[in-house]
């Protein structure tokens, strides 16, 4: 498995005809483990501190509206919001830290979205959907997936895998 979860985070206007002139100004967790360990059971060397996901300006270009009898099918597709912080690799992290998006709206002022994420696990997709009301105010809501859904297999190593001193590691299954 893999030692690390992913985390995006996507942004639309809520409506079908909002133009709040949304900008996405940054997206940072706040004080999480930034440097981790690569095997489960291992003793981690761990540090933690703000990571930034994106510090760069983005315009929020797509509209969606929550009235919608599709909603659910369309925030399903990534293709429906403007992608403001790309998939970002984070280290497991045991406790829930706040993650804090920064925007403004056409009226200039800067604001703070935040929404406190759960434990993060690894082999984990987490996408972060923002939804900008008509008054400016934004919305989040956390979708929590596995990474790839449908693909892969757990593998035991106890059961699938032995170590001969001669050959190394060997597949029995």
């Amino acid at each position: 498995t893999r030692s690390l979860a992913k985390i995006a985070v996507y942004a639309a206007e809520e409506g079908t005809s909002a133009k709040n002139n949304v900008t996405i100004n940054s997206v940072t967790f706040k004080d999480i483990i930034n440097s981790g360990y690569l095997f489960e059971n291992a003793t981690p060397l761990q540090t933690t501190g703000d990571v930034v996901l994106s510090n760069t300006q983005v315009t929020v270009d797509k509209k969606l509206n929550r009235a919608d009898a599709d909603y659910a099918t369309k925030r399903e597709n990534a293709a429906n919001f403007t992608e403001v912080a790309a998939p970002h690799y984070i280290h497991k992290n045991p406790e829930g830290k706040k993650l804090v998006i920064n925007y403004t709206t056409g009226s200039g002022s800067a604001k703070n979205a935040e929404i406190e994420m759960p434990a993060i696990a690894r082999n984990t997709f987490y996408k972060v959907l923002c939804l900008v009301k008509a008054n400016g105010e934004m919305t989040l809501e956390l979708v929590v997936a596995d990474w790839e859904p449908g693909t892969g297999k757990y593998v035991d190593f106890k059961d699938d895998v032995a170590f001969n001193n001669e050959k190394g590691l060997e597949w029995n299954g």
